[in-house]
């Protein structure tokens, strides 16, 4: 599978892994954002203030602590009711899941998380966000799950759960991207 060190290390340390992945795919992900802002007239290019710097942390934070623990946990569970390696339906089922059940359910805890380690206000900075954002936020990751599909549905079917959160963290890159321009509209 994807490299030995990397193998050996999801064995001995399967949560621990995903988390780190998914904590440096996040904060890819958010310079990748910034980037995106920039070139559509932000005032800034990423890292250019501290508060850019500090939003991106709150992203790695959020993979480290809630993203990736979360998603190794939802996948084994998805595979524990219904083995993906077992047939394509199952694999398209566990994609459903996936892309209708637990996305939602993520953004809004990214949204959320965020929000709060970078110091915004709940009442009004991080509900707001929610109310006008979230519906679209929540539309975005659904076409990029159909998009991304086919390419999961394979996933799922063809590797073992504990590659999933690690090949779901390249997807997550867009994710993550669209997930924390969202969650930054001014």
């Amino acid at each position: 599978m994807p490299g030995d060190s990397n193998a050996s290390a999801l064995d001995a340390y399967p949560v621990l892994t995903k988390s780190i992945s998914s904590g440096f795919i996040g904060l890819l992900g958010d310079v990748l954002a910034q980037w995106v802002e920039y070139l559509f007239g932000a005032a800034f290019p990423p890292w250019k203030t501290t508060a850019m710097v500090w939003r991106s942390c709150a992203v790695m934070i959020d993979g480290l602590l809630i993203n990736g623990p979360l998603l190794h946990y939802a996948y084994e569970m998805l595979e524990s009711r219904m083995p993906a390696g077992d047939s394509i339906l199952a694999a398209m089922t566990q994609v459903c899941v996936d892309v209708l059940v637990i996305d939602p359910v993520f953004a809004f805890m990214f949204v959320w998380s965020t929000g709060l380690i970078e110091g915004r206000s709940v009442r009004g900075e991080i509900l707001p966000t929610i109310v006008h954002h979230y519906p679209t936020l929540v539309l975005w990751l659904i076409v990029i799950g159909v998009g991304w599909a086919p390419i999961q549905i394979y996933l799922f079917n063809r590797y073992p759960v504990q590659y999933r959160v690690l090949t779901a963290d390249l997807i997550d890159l867009v994710w993550t991207c669209v997930s924390s321009l969202f969650s930054h509209v001014k």
